[in-house]
């Protein structure tokens, strides 16, 4: 098959089952912070004689932004997570290395606590990033 030349490598599956899977969570995220935009914005918008695209730009799209920041910092956090599975497609990534060295070394408890902490880091900086972006985008 055609396919074989792209799927047979560990990486590649990873990155489209996860760009898959956030594209469809981020398109019904998306659809919900425009469905919220008040229809008074909206209708303000039509009563000023402003173009749909114009409204669009100017007003829809940057409230709909605002609503959208903390449930796509969510998502941002659960691709981090769901990273952590691929590990059982034979990919090594922080998960699987770890598996690899208890292993090794027996040290189970150290070596998922030092994963669990950097998990745990990775985490508190796209947080951090996140309500930074929330910072710069809110209404003065």
């Amino acid at each position: 098959s055609w396919l074989w030349i792209f799927l047979r490598e560990p990486m590649t599956c990873a990155i489209i089952a996860l760009s898959i899977n956030s594209a469809c969570y981020t398109t019904v995220l998306l659809q919900g912070a425009l469905r919220s935009v008040p229809k008074n914005e909206i209708a303000a918008c039509e009563a000023i004689g402003m173009s749909k695209w114009l409204a669009f730009w100017r007003i829809i799209f940057p409230r709909a932004f605002r609503i959208a920041i903390p449930a796509y910092s969510n998502e941002v956090i659960m691709i981090l997570k769901g990273t952590s599975l691929a590990s059982t497609i034979t990919l090594l990534d922080l998960m699987g290395m770890t598996q690899k060295l208890i292993g090794e070394t027996y040290a189970t408890v150290e070596l998922y606590l030092m994963v669990g902490f950097i998990y745990l880091f990775l985490n508190a900086i796209i947080t951090g990033i996140f309500k930074l972006l929330m910072k710069w985008s809110a209404i003065p």
